[in-house]
């Protein structure tokens, strides 16, 4: 077995079971994943020119975009790093959905900051969701 950062075990004697020394995990935002269970990662990629539908409007993708997609328990995760974005969800649709309303929102919110409001990795986040989308 192996534990992620926040994932705690903890050893108990169970009265009901002869004193019998067992192990049991605790979830927290970072599973207990037994080996058998291992997480799998998979990534699509979503090519420039793809359309988008939002509910305020159609987009198209200016630039290529990978999702890298994976289970932790009952909940499925789409991700992109350099966005710094995760959708969540107990199907994989919510997981995209959710990822789809992130997107969006940064889109507009990045849109609407002066750079000179933003420090660090702002200004390239700024610049990285001012090119991604275009209206169709």
């Amino acid at each position: 077995m192996r534990m992620s950062n926040l994932a705690l075990v903890d050893e108990f004697y169970d009265t009901d079971m002869k004193y019998k020394r067992h192990k049991i995990s605790v979830e927290t935002a970072d599973m207990f994943v037994n080996t058998e269970e291992e997480l799998k990662v998979w990534s699509y990629n979503i090519i420039p020119g793809t359309i988008l539908l939002f509910a305020i409007g159609t987009f198209r993708l200016r630039k290529p975009l990978t999702v890298k997609f994976h289970k932790e328990g009952r909940w499925f995760f789409a991700e992109n790093e350099v966005l710094v974005i995760t959708g969540v969800g107990e199907t994989i649709d919510q997981a995209i959905e959710d990822f789809r309303t992130h997107v969006l929102y940064f889109v507009n919110y990045y849109k609407n900051l002066s750079e000179n409001n933003l420090i660090g990795d702002a200004i390239r986040l700024k610049k990285i969701f001012n090119n991604l989308l275009e209206a169709e």
